[in-house]
């Protein structure tokens, strides 16, 4: 069947369309006239996308021309041709609902959030998205995510800051990994980095109070593997404290450290079914063993005090450099009979 409606409103897909004139071709395709596009639910939306000719393919797309971005009925965007994907489901496409348009103190006039979702294929997706500050700076940011059932896991998030009056960069990254080897032996990973201690403190990064206020990165990588009542782990660590006190620890690395361990188990056994009893005046008695190797190295704040002027009159410098030993340390321990060795070595 096909029917013309005039002054016609509808939704699909969380999506509001209206048209002066909208035309079925098909049971699948919508050829409107003057029509309008937003993901806005008011009667007069935020913004829309309007234009003089647009074609609608259910659970496809929808196709203008031109496509003209109005915020309230300010139009700040025009391009030739644009295609909205409309399908259900997880689709590549612009954010268009968090753009954000204004004029601050600071920065002056802005726009913020102007993001691409790729959905890559089933395992993986990546987000790209950037704000834009006339009188200050730029920002880009992006998100990157996969998994898959029961084999890996993991994302990576990052940002760069360009100043544009002083064209200093400033950049953010974190990732973290998950990923099955095979039965019982498992790998993950996580890294946090940062350009400048201030950097996580930028409010116009858009990060939430709690991360704005982290002052450790944690960076590690462990491999884990278990047997039947058994397990070793072999890891590397790295602390970061972006805001030391003087005198007090700024980076610690543990490259790398290694441990195993033997759960705990009777000595000795009655006697099970068939089995003849082994030992069977030890069988409350358990015995179990943990070895751990570690290889420690540790950085210290070193704070500068202010100048004493000598007896000549010249001024002498005076440096608050405290002292501490760069450790290697290595111990075992068995339950029952405890032993310890370690050993160390400084450097002024």
């Amino acid at each position: 069947r096909r029917g013309t409606i005039y002054g016609g409103k509808t939704t699909y897909e969380r999506g509001y369309y209206y048209g002066e004139q909208i035309r079925k071709v098909s049971d699948d395709v919508l050829d409107v006239r003057n029509g309008s596009y937003t993901t806005c639910d008011l009667d007069q939306p935020h913004y829309h996308f309007g234009s003089s000719k647009m074609k609608i393919i259910l659970r496809d797309k929808v196709i203008v021309r031109p496509a003209v971005f109005y915020i309230k009925h300010i139009p700040v965007l025009a391009l030739p041709f644009y295609v909205f994907p409309i399908r259900a489901g997880r689709h590549s496409g612009f954010q268009l609902p968090q753009v954000e348009f204004g004029s601050s103190s600071r920065g002056g006039k802005f726009i913020r959030n102007v993001g691409y979702y790729w959905a890559v294929n089933d395992y993986l997706d990546a987000t790209l998205w950037g704000d834009y500050y006339q009188d200050l700076q730029w920002i880009a940011h992006s998100q990157t995510r996969y998994q898959k059932r029961y084999k890996w896991s993991g994302e990576i998030n990052s940002s760069f800051l360009h100043t544009l009056g002083t064209g200093s960069d400033r950049w953010d990254f974190f990732g973290r990994h998950f990923q099955t080897l095979g039965p019982g032996f498992t790998l993950t990973g996580q890294g946090n980095f940062v350009s400048s201690k201030d950097y996580l403190r930028e409010e116009s990064i858009g990060r939430s109070v709690l991360l704005r206020v982290q002052r450790n990165l944690n960076s590690q990588v462990s491999l884990n593997k278990s047997w039947g009542g058994s397990s070793m782990v072999l890891g590397l660590l790295r602390n970061q404290d972006l805001d030391p006190d003087p005198g007090g620890r700024r980076v610690q690395q543990q490259l790398p450290s290694a441990s195993f361990s033997l759960n705990a188990r009777p000595i000795g056994h009655l006697q099970r079914g068939k089995e003849p009893a082994f030992l069977p005046w030890l069988s409350s008695t358990v015995f179990g063993f943990r070895s751990t190797l570690l290889s420690e190295r540790d950085r210290y704040f070193a704070a500068r005090r202010r100048s004493r002027p000598a007896r000549s009159g010249k001024p002498t410098p005076r440096w608050f450099r405290p002292t501490r030993p760069w450790r290697s340390r290595a111990f075992s321990t068995t339950s029952g009979s405890p032993t310890s060795v370690r050993c160390s070595a400084s450097s002024g």
